[in-house]
């Protein structure tokens, strides 16, 4: 008769799959809540980036093209977005939405023109504010002249 050799079983236990099991809920426990407010902030950043971005562009086209540029909500609305636009030829340019859980308000009631000179139409300072449902958010303030500086809002930054 032939001797059968018994090696050693290959393989996980049910409780090393637990264990592992168990390690993962809480690394995902621990790790998620921080991962969420990363991507809160990057997309408050994004936004406040590309909206500073945005003004300095439609300066520069205003100055390029020798005619006024403008930036106005879409749909009346800042939360909804902002859009470039042409207003002698009543032309939208480009379009910039806003993520949806972020809300964005503005200090003037008018829209942002620069004329062909790249000055604004009225020489008072502008200020954006976009804020998360974290209460954080940025300010995006636009000087008299033109000019476009970010700086946070640590707190009581409320949503429209």
């Amino acid at each position: 008769m032939h001797k059968v050799k018994v090696g050693r079983a290959r393989g996980f236990t049910l409780l090393e799959a637990v264990i592992v099991v168990v390690v993962i809920a809480i690394v995902t426990t621990l790790g998620g809540p921080s991962l969420f407010k990363f991507v809160e902030e990057h997309r408050l950043s994004s936004a406040a980036n590309e909206l500073a971005s945005t003004i300095s562009s439609a300066r520069s086209s205003a100055i390029s093209l020798k005619t006024h540029v403008a930036i106005e909500p879409v749909n009346n609305d800042w939360s909804q977005g902002w859009q470039v636009t042409l207003p002698s030829e009543q032309k939208v340019l480009a379009t910039f939405p806003v993520h949806s859980t972020l809300s964005m308000t503005s200090s003037s009631t008018n829209d942002l023109v620069f004329n062909a000179g790249g000055t604004k139409n009225k020489l008072t300072k502008i200020q954006f504010k976009i804020c998360s449902s974290e209460s954080v958010g940025k300010e995006v303030v636009v000087s008299g002249v033109g000019a476009t500086r970010i700086k946070p809002i640590t707190n009581n930054c409320k949503q429209a």
